[in-house]
């Protein structure tokens, strides 16, 4: 840009049977709502058959990168930075299903959080997003879509969406920082090549646990964090959507993560013959457990915080009741967002979406 600053731009794939839906899904997304740990929309362009979608650069690329990546694309993630991440990453979602209408992120995976300059954690690519159900509906109906290892039981098999499925998907992302290992790795002998099937089993038990953590940064674990992430994830994976807690009660469970000091190391590297009790972390997570809430604020419609979440002091409020004109500063080359952008979006989501099972994509 002329004052310097780097953007990264998004391209429609032209050959992508669903690209106009998600470019329009994504727009619509990004320019309703705003937050410390969502990507920034800083605009868009759709004429004729050129579709760019402009934000924030990132660039220390993605989770997935840091867990995953190989050679000198791998950097190793301590234990504090991946709490930090995985915190910032549960503010954003709990954003997301509080807003008014609530939206759905529908393919939520390592890949989609993006980490600025401090490793600070943004939610990103809403190509898929959808709103959530409004009372008394209790579900949204749609193709199954998203990405294989990370998409709920219930949505994959029946189509049926709640922001309950995302709460699964974060469960996944939460067994990926634990064990440092890939949501399906095709590579694995038999019985591990799916990470929940594998993992799931030994949240619940300190001494399989600790076998399954991330080698690379197994010896500098603190046992008390590590089984309070375990009983988050355990929760967050449970088969049946009711019985998953809110992204509210995760994040209120996750916050101690990064607040208070890093307690022990591991417990199998305790002095030999030094007795050692798991501490009480508690039972697991409830689907009626309190929360956090972001309530509307004011006859605008706009979303207050209500309460201090994680280390981010403060973040951007959101229109959400009213048109939104032109929200952004966009550069030039960039059309500016208007209010009829919000009803071509709300076409494309009405538009039958294609066939097929659960797909990887490219957009």
């Amino acid at each position: 840009m002329d004052d310097g600053s780097v953007l990264a731009v998004k391209r429609l794939n032209e050959k992508s049977s669903q690209g106009e839906s998600e470019f329009w899904a994504e727009v619509s997304t990004l320019g309703r709502l705003a937050h410390p740990h969502l990507v920034k929309l800083v605009g868009y362009c759709s004429h004729r058959g050129e579709r760019l979608v402009a934000y924030e650069y990132m660039p220390k690329g993605s989770l997935k990168d840091y867990l995953h990546g190989y050679g000198s694309q791998k950097a190793i993630l301590d234990w504090a930075t991946r709490m930090r991440i995985v915190v910032g990453a549960a503010e954003g979602l709990a954003f997301l299903h509080a807003a008014i209408p609530s939206v759905i992120h529908r393919d939520f995976k390592s890949s989609n959080i993006l980490l600025d300059g401090d490793l600070g954690a943004r939610v990103a690519d809403f190509g898929l997003a959808r709103e959530g159900p409004s009372e008394p509906v209790t579900h949204v109906s749609t193709q199954v879509r998203g990405t294989l290892g990370y998409s709920a039981p219930e949505y994959v098999m029946s189509g049926r969406l709640t922001t309950k499925s995302d709460v699964y998907s974060f469960g996944v992302v939460l067994l990926e920082l634990i064990t440092g290992r890939t949501c399906v790795d095709p590579l694995q002998p038999p019985g591990m090549e799916y990470l929940v099937d594998w993992a799931k089993p030994k949240l619940g038990v300190t001494e399989k646990l600790l076998k399954i953590v991330d080698p690379d940064i197994a010896s500098r674990v603190p046992v008390e964090q590590l089984l309070r992430l375990a009983s988050v994830a355990a929760s967050c994976l449970r088969s049946k959507p009711h019985d998953r807690p809110s992204m509210g009660a995760v994040l209120d469970h996750l916050l101690p993560l990064i607040m208070s000091p890093l307690p022990s190391p591991r417990a199998d590297l305790l002095e030999p013959g030094l007795p050692y009790s798991p501490p009480q972390t508690g039972a697991l997570l409830t689907a009626q457990e309190s929360s956090h809430q972001y309530e509307p604020g004011g006859e605008t419609g706009t979303l207050s915080r209500t309460q201090s979440w994680g280390s981010a002091e403060s973040f951007e409020t959101a229109e959400v009741g009213s048109p939104w004109h032109a929200r952004y500063s966009f550069g030039p080359r960039l059309v500016m967002s208007d209010s009829s952008m919000q009803e071509k979006a709300r076409e494309q989501q009405r538009a039958p979406e294609g066939g097929g099972a659960a797909e990887h994509r490219s957009y």
